[in-house]
């Protein structure tokens, strides 16, 4: 059809009234604003239109004579999946600085191409996409729909084209996931700083970002320290994880947004720029792709990075002697810092002493060895040790030491299992501890294997005649997972025929597993289908343990976390457990096939402990109100709350609970905060009595007690990381007997539950622990034996 003139002279005027970039360059493209006319930028992946009626001297509107730019990026956010390109718009005025207090309007046209065909074979349709916003570190993530609003949504006119209505302008990209921060990447490179330590043939930089929410750590062999600026390449061939003490290995590691992102995965790829290197103080850059270490998503990162000597930190604690071991336990005035380290007790020498901690100071195939010492630190849910071949090394200097007070300065490297190093440089001071430790002795024999190679989550055990019955939840039968069960003999050695039943549901390791058995031999296995207290079901799972049949099953409701005890007087079980409003109590008869309507404690709190008073018609309900534990006696024979609901302690946590046989009275393991410590607190409760006795027993340890059981002649309490404490009620208030058992240096930390090794009690001073070892890793057995 020819063109008429009318038709010619609009087009003219258009392209007259139209301010243009070319869209050549795939980098970058900008064109300047000019009054009276639309501004275009196409740089081909993005197109911006900006009307003429947004560009002016008004509020909120474009300045004539600004540049707005379109350039790509490395990075916009962790937790997307980007199907285009990664792109920023600005705006500058004349002189170079940024155009701040856009609010344009008519809001702006942006268009920016996708890979709708990458997306299809991801299992995405437009309509699962978002675009996805980013200001300063805000993201705003809009929706798909059939026409753009601003802020809102964006619509797609052409397939592989998104169009947003923007007022202002950012980084953004068409992707699939919930955006969050992290990494540095992009154009703005990101400072980090740290610190220097030299292992044999390697150098270590420990580096942070100011908020600390970036950790990267880079290790290169120390011969490429000379020759700068040296530039480094960091990729999959750069570190053998078959040989890693090669001298050539290089490897960076990145931690950020709860990921750790390394060099040494397939796809990772970063220029290491060393320019300045002397004694500990160096500068350089870090650019290019990490992988995260559980996965193949990537992070692009950009950081530029200077060291000097840390700041030392100051911290304080205590020191505590017992078994020809001495204890230093320490920790900064922010209890962000916990440093545990063992050693003879014939260790330091007359100060100034150093005292050295690495692999070769501690035989991890003989734990007990008085001659070993070990030091491990605790920080940001990292625990980092210097039993680690070549990288772990650290000094301890002693300037003082007497009678338990001491004073010096720890430096050095310790090592996680990632692994990942840190830089030690720590100033310390400390007092007498506690004892260690009352008269008599506490004991254990070598574990023993139940399962070798059975899956096991979480375990349970009871007493049963003269030894024990074993359960542990298992992996998938037919359709759920089964309870796995297991005799025990007097020692915690296996006997019998291993069985299992299989519930009606599915039971999950995070919602907890308790048992208890009646003397006919009716034992009732708690546990729940999760751990949320609004949405997941408690299950009872009633066994005949002479038969391994599940004789009924009951659910309890909806709730978490369930305890069960039996109660002899009342002649019925006893349960507990955590629901969206507070803490529910329960009874049940062992041949019954109806449970009594849940009794309901502690509102707002969680499930602490349960016990079941001996020869009373009694148990005790602690709960976690987050301010502290509460305590309630119940009645079961009349599910009836006796007295009334009282503190035990309003400073942190704990709230484990049992009976002590020993002493015919409740013992409550709760933590305290100290002047600086954090204290494991045993308090006493007299059966019938809402009123504490005035004695607290304060154990060794850094966690909460979480496991405990009793027997005729004491009580045994340990925690998540299998540090054992034996103790017992009396006239006088608790008291501990013997020493403890540090589970991580005496090769008992075998259970990889978050409560630790069940626990029961059989005898004069006899009982077992039941360790969980994890999915394909089995079942151990530890006894100990416990002499006042």
């Amino acid at each position: 059809m020819r063109a008429t003139p009318l038709a010619l002279a609009a087009l003219l005027l258009l392209l007259c009234a139209c301010q243009n970039s070319d869209g050549t360059d795939v980098e970058s493209v900008s064109a300047v604003a000019v009054a009276g006319q639309d501004l275009i930028v196409d740089a081909g992946y993005c197109r911006v239109e900006i009307s003429r009626l947004a560009i002016g001297s008004g509020t909120g509107q474009l300045p004539a004579g600004s540049r707005v730019k379109i350039e790509t990026i490395g990075f916009l956010a962790n937790g997307i999946t980007a199907y285009s390109n990664l792109v920023r718009i600005t705006a500058t005025n004349a002189a170079g600085a940024a155009v701040t207090g856009l609010n344009l309007s008519p809001a702006a046209n942006v268009f920016l191409r996708f890979d709708f065909s990458a997306a299809s074979r991801d299992g995405h349709d437009e309509t699962d996409l978002k675009f996805v916003v980013k200001s300063g570190s805000s993201f705003t993530s809009l929706t798909h729909a059939a026409t753009a609003a601003a802020g809102s949504t964006f619509a797609t006119p052409a397939q592989g084209s998104a169009l947003a209505l923007m007022t202002s302008f950012s980084d953004m990209a068409v992707a699939f996931g919930t955006p969050s921060g992290g990494g540095g990447g992009g154009g703005t490179p990101t400072a980090l700083t740290g610190s220097i330590s030299t292992l044999l043939t390697f150098t270590s930089f420990s580096l942070n970002n100011t908020g600390s929410t970036i950790t990267a750590n880079l290790i290169i062999p120390t011969s490429d320290t000379t020759g700068l600026p040296k530039v480094l390449t960091l990729n999959d061939a750069a570190f053998d994880a078959g040989n890693p003490t090669a001298a050539t290995n290089k490897i960076l590691t990145v931690t950020t947004g709860g990921k750790t992102y390394t060099t040494d995965k397939a796809g990772a790829s970063i220029t290491a720029t060393l320019t300045t290197f002397a004694g500990s103080n160096s500068s350089g850059t870090l650019i290019g792709t990490v992988v995260d270490n559980a996965s193949t998503a990537t992070l692009a990162i950009n950081y530029t990075f200077t060291t000097g000597s840390a700041g030392a930190t100051a911290l304080t604690g205590t020191v505590s002697d017992f078994g020809g071991r001495r204890t230093v336990t320490l920790r900064d005035t922010g209890n962000l810092v916990t440093v545990l380290f063992l050693m003879p007790d014939t260790l330091p020498s007359t100060p100034p002493s150093s005292v050295t901690f690495d692999d070769a100071s501690f035989d991890s195939s003989n734990p007990t060895a008085v001659s070993g010492r070990v030091l491990t630190v605790t920080e940001g849910g990292t625990t980092y040790s210097s039993d680690v071949p070549v990288l772990g090394n650290v000094t301890v200097n002693f300037t003082t030491f007497s009678s338990g007070t001491s004073t010096g300065t720890i430096t050095g490297t310790a090592v996680s299992t990632t692994p990942s190093t840190k830089t030690l440089n720590y100033t310390f001071s400390t007092t007498p501890g506690a004892a260690g430790g009352g008269t008599g002795t506490l004991a254990n024999a070598a574990p023993v294997t139940v399962a070798a190679s059975d899956d096991a989550l979480e375990s349970a055990i009871v007493a049963s005649g003269a030894g024990y019955l074993g359960f542990w939840l298992s992996a998938v039968g037919t359709t759920n997972r089964t309870i796995q069960m297991r005799p025990l003999d007097a020692t915690g050695t296996p006997t019998g025929t291993q069985t299992s039943v299989e519930p009606s549901v599915n039971l999950a390791a995070a919602g907890r597993f308790s048992a208890a058995m009646e003397p006919g031999g009716i034992a009732i296995v708690a546990g729940a289908t999760g751990s949320s207290a609004s949405t997941d079901t408690v299950r009872l799972t009633v066994i005949n343990t002479g038969t391994s049949a599940i004789l009924f099953e009951h659910n309890l409701g909806t709730g978490t976390a369930p305890r069960v005890v039996y109660n002899s007087t009342a002649s019925l079980f006893v349960c507990a457990f955590t629901t969206a409003s507070g803490v529910s109590v329960t009874t049940l008869p062992a041949t019954g096939a109806s449970f009594a309507t849940a009794l309901a404690l502690h509102s707002g709190a969680t499930l602490a402990g349960l016990a079941s008073a001996g020869a009373a018609d009694e148990v005790l309900v602690t709960a976690n109100d987050s301010s502290g534990i509460r305590a309630r006696r119940v009645t079961p024979s009349t599910l009836t709350a006796l007295g009334s609901a009282f503190d035990v302690t309003t400073s942190l946590g704990g709230g484990l609970c049992l009976f002590d046989a020993a002493g015919s009275a409740y013992l409550i393991a709760v933590q305290e905060q100290g002047t600086l410590l954090v204290n494991q607190i045993v308090r006493q409760l007299p059966v019938g009595s809402d009123t504490l006795h005035a004695t607290k027993l304060t154990l060794i340890g850094i966690t909460a007690m979480s496991q405990g059981a009793t027997s005729t002649n004491s009580s045994l309490l340990s925690d998540a990381s299998a540090t054992f404490h034996a103790a017992r009620a009396n006239a006088g208030g608790p008291t501990q007997i013997g020493s403890p058992i540090v589970g991580f240096v005496s090769g008992l930390a075998l259970d990889t539950t978050s409560d630790g090794a069940a626990m029961a009690g059989n005898g004069a001073g006899a009982f077992v622990a039941l360790a969980a070892r994890g999915a394909g890793a089995g079942v151990s057995s530890i006894r100990f034996t416990v002499t006042p």
